[in-house]
């Protein structure tokens, strides 16, 4: 499981609310982090996410399904960059241009947005 401020709160009696500086919101979980929901995240994830429409450039087909999660709710957004692979559109992409060619690209994609926000700047 993903540690955040909303499990903490299990072993460090806290609120659990977001602890990043500029936050405090509830819940600070991992929706809360991922769905650039978090203030003191956002200047971060601004500038991630343009290298990410450079990234799928080459294949606009992907573009779509991931512009379509970024732009959804906090849950699905979560979901498609934790596994994209579980997106129905992108399992109908998967079929019809095969798994590698359209798998590769989007979890590169989602682990490049996870890992600016655990390795900022």
């Amino acid at each position: 499981r993903y540690r955040s401020c909303w499990l903490r709160r299990h072993w460090t009696g806290e609120s659990r609310a977001c602890r990043l500086p500029g936050c405090g919101q509830l819940p600070g979980d991992v929706s809360h982090i991922l769905s650039a929901e978090c203030p003191a995240l956002q200047p971060y994830l601004a500038n991630t996410f343009p290298h990410l429409i450079t990234m799928l450039s080459h294949t606009p087909e992907l573009l779509s399904p991931l512009l379509n999660a970024m732009h959804s709710d906090k849950d699905t957004s979560t979901s498609f960059l934790l596994d994209p692979s579980t997106n129905p559109t992108v399992i109908g992409l998967a079929q019809q241009y095969g798994q590698a060619a359209v798998l590769r690209p989007l979890f590169q994609v989602s682990r490049a947005w996870i890992w600016q926000l655990i390795v900022p700047g």
